[in-house]
């Protein structure tokens, strides 16, 4: 006697615009449940957002640039990810508050570091209409901040998220009967990251004050002292 089942499509047969479609069909959702996937479809989404991937089946670029900035921008994030994206928005919290923290520790040091050792120099000034107030000036600080600090601050927002997601460790994974606990101990341990940064953040700033206090405030940029 036949079975009464509905035979399911399987991801293998569907045209690229048949996955559009049904990706389309489920952006937006409020829903950010972490339940386990229905279909291998939804695991292999559920992957591929784990690891920020920047294209998905059936994308041109245009849709793979809106998607990656939908799910994968500190702020836009919060509101806009798809509802198959594994990084809710209490772990995107707890991200958002790592990178300031991280951040501010990296500008506070590296201000102390040039001020202390008085390594600050003039790179490069412009002069803007001939103005001496309208000045434009690179100063080795800065350069410091924009490419050694760039690179840490970029690395640790990567490590942090890898920290959280944990892609290996979702359901249909190799490595999800091996070490599929590490997908609970990493969002804790990336809590314990955070409050470390939190606090060196608020110590870089403390330290900073109580220095520009002793030394007199001094503006990094255009060497004025008040």
């Amino acid at each position: 006697m036949a079975s009464d089942t509905p035979v399911s499509s399987s991801p293998a047969n569907i045209t690229a615009a048949q996955r559009l479609a049904r990706y389309n069909a489920t952006t937006g959702y409020g829903s950010h449940s972490q339940a386990i996937a229905d279909t291998e479809e939804e695991a292999t989404m559920r992957k591929l957002f784990s690891i920020r991937s920047a294209h998905l089946p059936g994308n041109n670029w245009c849709q793979d640039w809106i998607q990656y900035m939908k799910n994968n921008h500190p702020l836009l994030g919060l509101c806009c990810r798809h509802r198959l994206n594994p990084i809710g928005i209490r772990p995107r919290l707890v991200l958002l508050l790592a990178s300031v923290s991280f951040g501010l520790v990296a500008i506070n040091l590296v201000y102390l570091f040039y001020d202390y050792y008085d390594a600050n120099g003039v790179l490069l000034e412009m002069k803007i209409d001939g103005n001496d107030q309208g000045t434009f000036t690179i100063t080795y600080y800065m350069i410091a901040l924009w490419t050694i600090g760039g690179v840490l601050h970029s690395l640790a927002d990567l490590g942090m998220w890898h920290l959280t997601a944990c892609a290996c460790c979702l359901q249909g994974s190799g490595c999800h009967k091996r070490c599929g606990f590490l997908g609970k101990v990493g969002p804790y341990a990336a809590v314990a990251v955070t409050a470390f940064l939190s606090a060196a953040a608020t110590f870089a700033i403390l330290l900073r004050a109580s220095y520009e206090a002793s030394n007199g405030k001094v503006d990094v940029i255009n060497g004025d002292t008040w």
